[in-house]
């Protein structure tokens, strides 16, 4: 009399390691799909901003025009004359059609320097994610006394 594997039982450990290579498929796949997903759509951000230094602080004072809320910003410092940048994430959430202001936290130095402010919006998963560069504003940093 021959012994093996009854079929059912062959049947059941087929399915259990197909269902485990899905998963394991799906699993380590999910971060690359995450990453293909499309940039928000930012064509509903519009904002005026401007940065003001008093003393030693700077202020940030943005009035979200969209009708998207803004979750914060990207600023880029650009010093043209090595070509270097830098970019501070701010997190400051501004609402549609709300002016705010708020005090910031940047390196010294900044004057004569090129600043752009790239907002940062939701996207269809609800993640913070910053707009194209081409919706970036330049700013220039205003000294109040």
């Amino acid at each position: 009399m021959r012994k093996g594997v009854s079929p059912l039982i062959a049947t059941v450990i087929l399915i259990a390691i197909t269902v485990s290579l899905a998963f394991i498929i799906f699993s380590s796949g999910k971060k690359f799909i995450t990453q293909l997903s499309p940039a928000p759509d930012c064509s509903d951000v519009v904002f005026d901003a401007g940065i003001y230094k008093d003393g030693e602080s700077y202020t940030l004072e943005v009035n979200n025009l969209g009708s998207e809320e803004i979750e914060g910003f990207n600023i880029i410092i650009t010093d043209e004359l090595t070509g270097k940048s830098d970019l501070e994430a701010i997190p400051f959430p501004v609402e549609a059609g709300q002016s705010l202001s708020k005090a910031i936290n940047l390196k010294e130095g900044i004057l004569g320097k090129e600043l752009s402010l790239v907002p940062i919006v939701k996207n269809l998963e609800d993640k913070e994610i910053a707009c194209d560069f081409k919706n970036a504003q330049q700013i220039a940093v205003t000294t109040t006394n």
